[in-house]
């Protein structure tokens, strides 16, 4: 897909994205239901039919719906806005932050208002793990194989 045809996607591809990707903080997958409840919560009501048309594209979005889907599922407006290349962070956060282990640590490192040394240590410790866990992956990986766990692609 070139950009100029990815920064293309309307608001039903990415919010059907976020659908697909962002759990909740049981580990499982919005409903329509689920999140016209949430959103309701955020002061947007909306049914549950009209979530499923904005997901299918058969309606078009208020700003405030736009609003409470980025609250709902941890990106900014702009993801529902901008060109793609400039939101890749934001699915990647909302993917990342769809882990509540992941929510767990993040909430924890904001609650303790950690100095930017502080930071830097976590991030340190984090990327330290990531190297020692592709070290461990590429022993036991099979001879000639792609060094991914079977399944998981290469």
């Amino acid at each position: 897909m070139t950009g100029d045809s990815h920064a293309r996607r309307t608001f039903a591809d990415r919010l059907d994205e976020l659908f697909r990707t962002v759990v909740t903080s049981e580990g499982r997958l919005y409903s329509t239901r689920a999140a016209a409840a949430a959103l309701a919560e955020l002061g947007c009501p909306v049914s549950h039919t009209h979530v499923g048309k904005l997901r299918r594209g058969e309606a078009d979005p208020r700003r405030s719906e736009m609003q409470a889907f980025a609250t709902l599922f941890g990106v900014s407006l702009a993801y529902f806005t901008q060109d793609d290349d400039d939101s890749e962070v934001d699915r990647r956060l909302a993917r990342a932050l769809g882990d509540p282990a992941i929510q767990a640590v993040a909430m924890r490192m904001g609650e303790a208002e950690m100095s930017a040394a502080g930071k830097a240590a976590v991030a340190a410790m984090v990327e330290q793990v990531v190297l020692l866990e592709q070290a461990a992956r590429q022993r036991n990986a099979p001879p000639g194989g792609s060094g991914n766990p079977p399944g998981t692609g290469d």
